[in-house]
């Protein structure tokens, strides 16, 4: 499922793509994906495209005439123009832009022009942890009497963007158990795992960069960048011990239990309640 980093990049390249130029066209293959203001759209030939940009798991399209918020959903992208079919394509001065989703479950509201913003607050979206560099105490204060951590990390009312991937992997690289407590961090702690959703978030815009987004979802080998998510069984790279599964508010779960221990209770070797998985 696309998370901050895969709506990152597809808000940056639509920018690319159309930024200042004009609509020629805009067609709805699928109006099913259209929740709200089919017909703002009939007015886009002629709209121009001032920017596009993220906003926790959404990306904005801003013109003239409306403003597209997408949410891309399980398999949803924004794409350059290709043979596959589209749910809702617009073609531009510069080319032509696409969404495809073959699973038909992404979602595209048309608002009136300056109106996103206030839609996406309506949402209860909390603050953003990327591009803006956030310390540990920020982290502190959003993930402030949370239970465990990891799920906390998940909560976009706290913190806007973050998903099973980053959390996971975050934690692993502040060596932060997943079901650790906030306050069972010290000031160290809280800086390991503010540097960690940044550097993760940097490595996976650095890899997966370009015009079309791998997801996870869709197979193939595990992103290089990735130390513990799907790889359940297999020697961690930092410290050979298997990494374990779990559920864990109702999601899969990945982590070290040799060396992802702070915050952790006695047996951080094995999830609570017994759920512990390989």
């Amino acid at each position: 499922m696309p998370e901050l980093p895969e709506v990152e990049i597809m808000a940056r390249n639509a920018h690319a793509w159309a930024a200042d130029a004009r609509i020629v066209e805009l067609r709805v293959d699928d109006p099913a994906v259209v929740r709200a203001g089919l017909d703002l759209l009939a007015a886009a030939p002629g709209a121009q495209v001032r920017r596009a940009r993220r906003r926790a798991k959404y990306m904005v399209l801003e013109t003239s005439a409306f403003d597209l918020v997408v949410h891309f959903r399980m398999t949803g992208k924004w794409v350059r123009s290709d043979t596959r079919a589209a749910r809702l394509r617009i073609t531009t001065t510069l080319g032509e832009v696409a969404l495809v989703d073959t699973r038909r479950l992404a979602e595209i509201w048309a608002l009136p022009p300056a109106s996103a913003d206030a839609w996406l607050a309506a949402r209860g979206l909390g603050d953003e942890p990327f591009p803006e560099v956030r310390d540990g105490e920020w982290w502190r204060a959003r993930l402030e009497g949370a239970g465990a951590i990891k799920p906390a990390l998940m909560d976009g009312a706290r913190v806007a963007g973050i998903g099973n991937i980053v959390a996971t992997e975050a934690c692993w690289r502040a060596r932060v158990w997943p079901w650790a407590r906030p306050t069972s961090l010290d000031a160290d702690g809280w800086a390991a795992l503010a540097g960690a959703v940044r550097s993760f978030i940097a490595d996976a815009l650095a890899a997966d960069g370009g015009d079309e987004i791998a997801y996870v979802n869709e197979g193939g080998a595990p992103p290089s960048y990735h130390a513990v998510y799907r790889l359940g069984g297999r020697p961690c790279a930092r410290c050979g011990a298997p990494i374990a599964k779990a559920t864990q508010a109702a999601r899969s779960t990945y982590w070290c239990p040799g060396c992802q221990l702070l915050g952790a209770d006695a047996a951080p070797s094995a999830a609570p309640q017994g759920r512990r998985r390989r």
